[in-house]
């Protein structure tokens, strides 16, 4: 307000006055507002300058922040090993807060504890795993800061360790420090351990300070994990090495003892695919290995002298296949070799990896057996002609043909004829095993009445009783129902009289035979059983009673009997030629019982059964 007045006059302002003073007025109220404006302007400035150089100072401070999380991310970033990682984080953020001693404790995997790994002072760090077993572990205060830390939050500013309820200043080395600052080491939710910072001041440590230490144990953190990473990549891939060094010294060996076998060896795997054929398999089979390997077996079944082995090999392995089964082929012609070929399943648990064939070269084998087979014939022939003379002649003297026989002539006659009689039933059975091995006796097929055959072969065994006069009970029992078979007579007449001579060469006088013969609920088969009460068969030699010219000689010898061996080896392969089965049950001086089992409609595509089909599992034949 602005006023003026006279004491001494009534009304002395007219109107101009009033207009003067107005006009003063106003031009002195707009003169206080301008001063008034520019002092609030001069305020704000100073306010605004104020505030630019606190933004300046903390953009500083940001700055070096971002520059020291810089320098720390590209120096950790130059190494992955964890210690030197460890090392050149402490300095570095060390310097950025002035610190005056910093410790990383990280956490050992096995005890789930934490230990002073690195510290800034006295640069000793734990070597190997860090468990407390290994070295004495010197105790350092920032532990007592890290446990608490780990059981409550990720980062803290103490500004005065002695308030607080973890610090204890009678352990060695509390009373040295006033304030710290701690920040968990964490990847992907993942502690690793802490670092903590330690100065002798109170309330040493800042926000800023607290919020670069934040970001730089990022960093820490993401640093160990990966010079950890690396470590395990680096131990993993060495370990890797040495085992591919080792599995590749291992191939190399077994590629040099396959080929250095002598027998050819074929692997296909799960799919029929040929991976491995060695260089014996290619002299054998007479394929070249670059024209065999990556090829399907199918596609080898038109290759020269390979159709038969081919095409049984892949039938076979395309087959669904228990894990007991093989593919034994004896003889296959492959050119001009004779090759034996053996090819069993490969698996890893229930799963299979394919097949492997080995093939063997057994042509020398099969020339020298037919040279062998041959010259028995030979020598065989050669024997009958003379034995049946002198068997011919001894008989004449003995019914007196040329003159009269004393009573020791007569005994020497009679010994004359039963060895000759024995030397001439060797050379039968030679004659037999010598056709069977050539091939040349194969099977006459006929209708067979087997009631008729078994009658003959019992009427033989009660003549020969009564001839050596060793007493024996000898019954035949056939079954009513028993149908017609086919098979070879004399030969099926010559298996049951083989184990009829059998049976009666090793029971006793008094002993009793019994030879039955009955069909099968099957409607397939027949069964023909022929049993005694003899002396048995020993557990040891069961396994030996269908060899060649085995025989258990102490029994032998007990019982008086003569013969070559060959009576059960004949057996058994002419039941074989019959696709039946052939087996004995029997216990020492209580008895034995041969079992035969032979198909009603006789054997059925004998060739393709041969070269296609598995042989038969010798549990039941072979007791």
């Amino acid at each position: 307000m602005l006023a003026v007045r006279d004491s001494q006059q009534k009304r002395p302002f007219g109107l101009n006055d009033q207009r003067i003073l107005t006009t003063i007025g106003a031009q002195l109220g707009a003169t206080i507002q301008n001063s008034r404006l520019f002092d609030r302007v001069r305020n704000f400035a100073d306010e605004l300058n104020e505030r630019v150089q606190e933004r300046t100072v903390e953009l500083q401070e940001e700055r070096d922040r971002i520059d020291s999380l810089y320098q720390i991310a590209a120096e950790l970033g130059r190494t992955l090993d964890t210690d030197r990682v460890l090392d050149r984080a402490l300095d570095m953020v060390s310097k950025a807060i002035d610190a005056e001693d910093a410790v990383v404790l990280l956490i050992d995997p096995l005890t789930d504890r934490l230990y002073s790994h690195v510290t800034l002072l006295n640069r000793q760090r734990r070597t190997g795993t860090g468990r407390l077993g290994d070295i004495e572990r010197r105790f350092h205060p920032a532990e007592m800061v890290a446990n608490w830390l780990i059981q409550n939050t990720g980062a803290v500013n103490v500004a005065d360790l002695r308030t607080t309820e973890y610090w204890k200043t009678d352990y060695p080395g509390a009373e040295d420090w006033q304030s710290a600052l701690a920040v968990v080491l964490e990847t992907n939710e993942d502690v690793q351990g802490v670092m903590v910072f330690l100065s002798r001041q109170l309330d040493h440590f800042t926000e800023p300070q607290l919020k670069l230490v934040i970001a730089a144990a990022s960093q820490v953190a993401a640093a160990v994990n990966n010079a950890d990473l690396y470590n395990l990549i680096r131990d993993q891939n060495d370990r890797m090495a040495t085992l591919l060094r080792a599995e590749q010294e291992e191939a190399e060996k077994n590629s040099a003892i396959l080929e250095g076998i002598a027998d050819g060896v074929l692997l296909a795997d799960a799919n029929g695919i040929v991976v491995l054929f060695n260089s014996a398999a290619e002299a054998i089979l007479g394929l070249p290995r670059d024209y065999v390997l990556g090829q399907p077996l199918s596609r080898l079944t038109g290759a020269e002298g390979s159709a038969t082995w081919t095409s049984a090999l892949n039938n076979w392995s395309i087959r669904q296949r228990r894990q007991d089964e093989e593919l034994i082929l004896d003889r296959v012609d492959v050119g001009r070799r004779v090759v034996n070929v053996h090819a069993s399943p490969v698996y890893t648990g229930d799963q299979i990896l394919g097949t492997v064939a080995v093939f063997r070269d057994i042509t020398k084998e099969v020339e020298v057996d037919r040279m062998k087979t041959e010259f028995i014939s030979n020598v065989s022939h050669e024997l009958r002609t003379p034995m049946t003379s002198i068997m011919g002649y001894v008989d004449l003297m003995l019914k007196g043909a040329g003159g009269d026989v004393s009573e020791q002539q007569r005994q020497f006659l009679g010994t004359i004829r039963s060895n000759a009689t024995r030397l001439s039933n060797l050379v039968t059975d030679l004659l037999n095993i010598s056709k069977l091995d050539s091939g040349r006796d194969q099977l006459r097929l006929d209708e067979v009445n087997l009631p008729d055959v078994i009658e003959i072969v019992g009427t033989s065994i009660r003549g020969r009783a009564q001839y050596q006069n060793k007493p024996m009970t000898i019954t035949t029992t056939i079954d009513p129902r028993l149908p017609v078979i086919r098979a070879d007579r004399d030969k099926l007449t010559q298996v049951i009289t083989n184990l009829a001579d059998n049976a009666f060469n090793y029971t006793y006088a008094g002993g009793k035979i019994d030879i039955v013969a009955q069909a099968q609920l099957d409607g397939k088969t027949i069964l023909i059983t022929v049993r005694d009460n003899g002396i048995g068969i020993p557990e040891a030699f069961r396994d030996r009673i269908w060899n060649r010219f085995e025989r258990f000689e102490e029994h032998a010898l007990v019982m008086d009997v003569a013969g070559t061996g060959l009576g059960l080896s004949i057996v058994r392969t002419l039941v074989e030629m019959h696709q039946g089965e052939v087996w004995f049950e029997s216990e020492v001086n209580k008895g034995t019982t041969f079992y035969i089992s032979l198909p009603i409609e006789g054997p059925q595509n004998t060739l393709s059964r041969i070269t296609a089909e598995l042989p038969a599992t010798s549990t039941s034949m072979e007791g």
